[in-house]
């Protein structure tokens, strides 16, 4: 069976894409927000308390300041690293185009394609708001226009 969801944010408009993005974000807040008693479980529990009495009250950090210094030319090292092989592919790959453009389909093939008279397609294409229903395999069984100022075809639509 095919996935019933289609996620094709493009057709948003700016306020429902940010509307989206917001509620996206304070979800997010709250599902870290939630692991913070098990990451200080595991925190205390690995011993970071130990290092921090270590490190910071005991003042034992210059061997830890070494240790920061080469993790710092580590990460320099794969940072380069990874530059040299982002320009490498550049410098080989800046004049190659491997895209295609996209072959045009006409209206025809859209209604045979789909299996929907010309006219009801022409009148989804200009439609806000359509539902359409699905069967098991994915083919589209029934469509129809929607105005939201009539209720009574909206919820039937629904059902």
């Amino acid at each position: 069976m095919k996935e019933l969801i289609i996620n094709t944010p493009s057709v948003l408009n700016l306020k429902q894409r940010s509307a989206s993005g917001f509620l996206a974000f304070i979800f997010w807040l709250l599902w870290f927000y939630l692991w913070i008693p098990l990451s200080t479980f595991l925190g205390w529990y690995l011993g970071f308390d130990l290092v921090h009495f270590q490190i910071i009250e005991l003042k034992h950090n210059a061997k830890f300041i070494d240790e920061l210094l080469f993790f710092a030319q580590a990460l320099t090292l794969f940072g380069l690293s990874f530059a040299a092989w982002v320009a490498y592919n550049y410098y080989r790959f800046r004049h190659v185009e491997r895209r295609h453009q996209a072959f045009h389909v006409s209206n025809n093939q859209l209604a045979e394609h789909y299996n929907v008279n010309l006219p009801k397609l022409m009148e989804h294409q200009t439609a806000k708001y359509i539902s359409v229903s699905f069967d098991e395999d994915g083919n589209i069984t029934n469509h129809t226009s929607i105005n939201l100022m009539e209720k009574k075809k909206f919820a039937d639509s629904l059902k």
